[in-house]
């Protein structure tokens, strides 16, 4: 037997046991560092609903990650939070363009959302700045980030298709007003925006009553309560609970084959349904003289009322009266 052979074995046993030792410790340190996730910070202009360790961060409903701290901005006017993002996903999400913002029960007359956080908490909800792993990966990346205090417009369009109407601002449309159908709720105002002289009401339509709207609908402003006071008398009208509660917009489609809904379609909104000019006809009335008329004063038949006289003018030697109808009776 070579002596030498046999003590090359011997020393080379040793080793074996270090060895070992060292691939088991640069394993523990990966599995480390790979669970503890990515630090990013978000800047919030309020933070009085973020909590240390509690809030989450979620991604289309799936927590993605957790506060870990929060700290006042260099800026002293707001706050960072400091957050760990699973690695898993923290290599998507934190990258230029991402949007996070605060998700908060929000109970007001015109908008009743996030009640879902009144057990779980407020949370923080997260988008990618792209929608494939590929554009992605082109984004640089990007550890702090500007958050916002509600769901930016752009997101809404996950709920439904987004459309613009287009009002004089006297109307007080705000955010979450309802968009009404047979009193059942259809879609909702996301924002506004004063874009010259006209406001933009964004609103979103949700997906599945897509169809109830195409290029032949109006839309007008229920208020819940109107009160029509002319020379005449005075008419009281009441609308929906629901309108009364939170105000909403109503519509109607005059057309079964108009143009189907696209995003960003544009539609005038009415103040009411009459000025629409779907619910009369108006009908011309010449005459010498007008004594004893005025605007509103009806235009009865056997006892029933047709309509009322709209606008009275002086045209050429002879009164022009404009009247409306009601659809009903344009037959007479």
């Amino acid at each position: 037997m070579n002596p030498v052979r046999t003590r090359q074995k011997k020393s080379f046993f040793p080793w074996i046991v270090p060895i070992i030792a060292l691939v088991a410790t640069s394993w523990l340190i990966y599995k480390t560092v790979s669970e503890k996730g990515i630090e990013i910070v978000v800047n919030f202009t309020d933070g009085s609903s973020l909590k240390e360790g509690k809030t989450f961060v979620k991604y289309k409903g799936f927590n993605v990650g957790k506060v870990t701290s929060i700290t006042v901005a260099e800026d002293l006017q707001s706050i960072d939070a400091h957050i760990r993002l699973n690695h898993s996903v923290g290599n998507i999400l934190a990258r230029e363009g991402s949007n996070f913002w605060l998700v908060e029960p929000r109970i007001s007359v015109s908008e009743i959302s996030g009640l879902e956080t009144i057990i779980s908490g407020s949370y923080i909800e997260v988008r990618a700045a792209k929608d494939s792993i590929e554009e992605i990966e082109n984004q640089r990346r990007q550890f702090y980030f500007h958050g916002h205090s509600q769901k930016p417009l752009k997101y809404y369009d996950e709920d439904g298709i987004t459309i613009i109407l287009e009002s004089d601002g006297t109307q007080n449309i705000k955010k979450g007003t309802l968009i009404l159908y047979k009193d059942l709720e259809i879609g909702r105002v996301t924002g506004t925006k004063i874009s010259n002289d006209t406001i933009e009401n964004f609103i979103v339509i949700y997906e599945k009553y897509q169809d109830l709207i195409n290029s032949s609908t109006k839309f007008y402003n229920t208020s819940g309560l109107t009160i029509d006071a002319r020379m005449s008398g005075v008419e009281i009208k009441l609308d929906s609970l629901a309108s009364m509660i939170s105000g909403g917009i109503s519509f109607k489609t005059t057309k079964k084959d108009g143009k189907k809904l696209t995003k960003n379609s544009r539609f005038q909104l009415y103040k009411n349904y009459e000025e629409t000019g779907l619910s009369a006809t108006i009908i011309k009335l010449t005459t010498q003289s007008a004594e004893g008329l005025s605007v509103g004063t009806k235009i009865v038949y056997k006892g029933i009322n047709l309509g009322n006289v709209d606008t009275i003018a002086f045209e050429k030697n002879h009164i022009i009266i404009e009247a409306k109808i009601q659809n009903r009776y344009k037959d007479l």
